[in-house]
C-alpha cells in the first residue's frame, strides 16, 4: 500500500489538519495516558502514529531514559515525524515503517501502547 491509499491523503494540508486535530484532543489524550500509567523511562508504542504529533508528546513523557516506537505505513508521515523530532531535540523516538494489513507488529518489549 502507498501513501495514496490513505483516504484523506498524506499531503502537507493533511499534516496541518492532523496537527489541529491533535491540539483539539491533546488534553484528553494526556488524561488517558496518565490514567494508563504512561511514565518516565517506559517504552511506548504509538501504533498507526501518522505524522507523530502524539509520538512527540509521548517522547516528552517517557523522557530521555524511555523510548517511543512510532509505527505507520506512510513514509511521508514518518519523515515528517523524524524532522520534527530532530527540531525538538528528541532522540528517543524510533520510527518503523509498518503496514498492519500485511506486516507484523515489531517484536519489541513494551511497557504501554497507544493507538488513536
Amino acid at each position: 500500500m502507498s501513501d495514496s491509499d490513505y483516504i484523506l491523503g498524506t499531503h502537507d494540508e493533511e499534516l496541518e489538519r492532523l496537527g489541529l486535530q491533535h491540539n483539539v484532543w491533546s488534553a484528553y489524550a494526556h488524561e488517558a495516558w496518565a490514567r494508563a500509567g504512561f511514565a518516565q523511562g517506559q517504552t511506548i508504542a504509538d501504533i498507526g502514529c501518522g505524522p507523530g504529533f502524539a509520538s512527540i508528546d509521548l517522547a516528552q513523557i517517557v523522557g530521555p531514559t524511555g523510548s517511543v516506537i512510532a509505527m505507520d505505513r506512510s513514509e511521508h508521515f514518518l519523515a515528517s515525524l523524524n524532522k520534527r523530532a530532530r527540531q525538538s531535540g528528541l532522540t528517543n523516538i524510533n520510527t518503523v515503517s509498518c503496514d498492519f494489513n500485511i506486516d507484523p507488529i515489531p517484536d519489541t518489549p513494551l511497557d504501554n501502547a497507544w493507538a488513536r
